[in-house]
Parts: structure tokens; sequence; C-alpha cells
């Protein structure tokens, strides 16, 4: 309990440094992160084949993040992307039955879609935006795909953590490359924090 309230106190921290304290907003955001990692570390009975690609994931999220905040863009998505590879990893494991594949065309559509509107924006970001959506759809695909398998509480964080996930890094692409919209950065943060939570919870309640 105490590291889920230090979670939720570095979140705090996070949101009220933003535009304000930088050594806060540097600090805090990475320590929240961190905090979730010991969880999974420390309060799961989860198999290996889900509980260590989702600690990686998240150990993976920290440096991007940290890259993010530094503005090496380019490589704090490669990070990221690594990160939904390893959750891609996590979900797949949990995966026992044929796979439903209307789901992944419904996804790589829209993540297609999505992907050519930002495209005339990205310039030398095309390459690094495109893994990252590919890997982000993958990652919400497969999630959904062991929603739809089972009706879990697992599955559920899991898929509700993985669409969350993916939103807000499409949110994240408008801030940066769209020219952002009122309380950009809020809502991505909040949706971030919101996924990385529940995506730990579906480890916690295994």
């Amino acid at each position: 309990m105490f590291l889920w309230f230090a979670f939720a106190v570095f979140v705090a921290c996070h949101l009220a440094a933003v535009g304000r304290a930088k050594w806060l907003y540097w600090l805090s955001k990475p320590a929240a992160i961190l905090a979730l990692v010991f969880i999974t570390l420390t309060q799961t009975e989860a198999p290996g084949s889900y509980q260590w690609p989702i600690t990686i994931a998240l150990l993976l999220c920290v440096v991007g993040d940290l890259f993010l905040m530094w503005s090496r863009t380019r490589i704090g998505l490669g990070f990221f992307s690594l990160a939904h590879l390893c959750c891609c990893m996590a979900f797949w494991s949990e995966i026992g039955s044929p796979i439903v594949w209307w789901l992944p065309a419904l996804f790589y559509a829209a993540g297609t879609l999505v992907y050519l509107l930002m495209l005339p924006n990205l310039h030398k970001m095309a390459w690094p935006g495109l893994l990252y959506t590919v890997s982000g759809v993958s990652m919400a695909w497969i999630a959904s795909e062991v929603g739809l398998e089972a009706v879990t509480l697992v599955s559920g964080l899991a898929s509700v953590a993985a669409c969350l996930f993916l939103f807000s890094a499409f949110l994240f692409a408008l801030e940066q490359f769209r020219g952002g919209f009122s309380h950009a950065r809020s809502w991505v943060l909040l949706t971030y924090f919101s996924a990385q939570s529940l995506l730990t919870a579906s480890v916690v309640v295994y």
C-alpha cells in the first residue's frame, strides 16, 4: 500500500510541477514509474512470463521518459517502442485460443489512418513514429485479444491499460506534431499514468 501511495504522491507532484519547478518535474515522473516497478517485483504471484515483460516495460518507460523530457524525442520513442513490444510479449503469453482476425485488422487500419494523418508533420520523425505506431497498435490489439478470449479482472485491466497507453501516445503526437490543444500536457500525463497504474494492477491481481 505504501508504494501505491508513493506513486500517487509522485504523480501529484509531477502534475503540479508542469511549467513550474523543473527539478521536481524531472524527478517525480521517473520516481512514480519506479514505484510501480517495485510493486510488480514485490506484490504479485503472476508467472514470470507475464510479470517480467511488464516490469521491463516499465523500466524502459522510465528511460524513455527521461529522453523525452531531455527533448531527445527519437531516442525516447525508441525506448517506448521497446516497452510496447515487452507488453506484447506479456499479453501474448496469455493467449490460448485462435486469433480473432477482425480485431487486428481494425486496430491496424485505425493506426494506419492516424499515422498517415500525422505524417505530413513528422518530417525526421517519420520512421521512429512508424515504429512507435506499429508497436503501440500491436500492444493494444494483443491486450484486447486477451480480453475477448477470457473476461477476467487481469485481462480487463490489461486491455484498458494498453488502450489508454495507445491513446496517451496519440495525444502526445497531437501535442508534439499538430500544434497541441487545450490542457494537452495534463491529458497526456493523466492517461499515461492511468495506463501504467492499470498495467501494474494487472500484475498484482494475477
